[in-house]
């Protein structure tokens, strides 16, 4: 997935994507981050108990974390519980893919996965429908800012005009944040 970030960026561009970047890291959305690390923890200890004995714990935290990420960076909620579907990746499941498998992006498409393919077909369709719903919700003033990355870049990009980040820059802001931190 091609995307346009603060890290590939200098100068001017640079210091606005910042300027832009910086504001959703604050109480408002720490709080957020606790309230959905409890919630998924909570879910998680209920795994625990109704999987016993647990023999690898590795998908539960990797969901619990990517959880807490959907819900901090684009505002959305997905229960702990919930597992892969058979059928199409679910968004969380595109994050994963794509997540673990970055240096794939680089390889030619005949060493690609049938799963990073999917993924990488379909995690932009995702980004680009949640990035288009919040913005019609912020601008039919539908929704309040909920504190999520997502919801944050959008307004102050809003509120930046013509300086604002372009909706390409959102999605690869919201796209690398949370996949530099979690994934090696």
């Amino acid at each position: 997935m091609c995307i346009t970030d603060i890290t590939q960026v200098n100068g001017p561009r640079w210091q606005q994507h910042r300027k832009l970047t910086t504001p959703p890291f604050n109480e408002k959305n720490n709080q957020l981050v606790w309230g959905a690390s409890l919630q998924q923890t909570d879910l998680m200890a209920q795994k625990f108990i109704e999987a016993s004995p647990v023999t690898t714990t590795r998908q539960i935290v990797l969901n619990l974390a990517l959880n807490v990420l959907c819900k901090a960076g684009l505002g959305i909620s997905d229960n702990f519980a919930n597992q892969p579907d058979q059928g199409q990746l679910s968004y969380s499941r595109c994050l994963v893919e794509t997540g673990e498998g970055l240096f794939k992006g680089n390889l030619p498409r005949t060493f690609w996965t049938k799963e990073y393919a999917e993924a990488d077909r379909l995690l932009p369709i995702y980004l680009n429908s949640t990035i288009q719903n919040e913005r019609q919700n912020v601008e039919l003033g539908i929704k309040e800012d909920d504190g999520s990355l997502m919801s944050v870049l959008i307004r102050e990009s809003s509120k930046a005009g013509k300086d604002g980040l372009t909706h390409s820059e959102i999605r690869g802001n919201l796209w690398v944040r949370p996949n530099v931190n979690i994934f090696p």
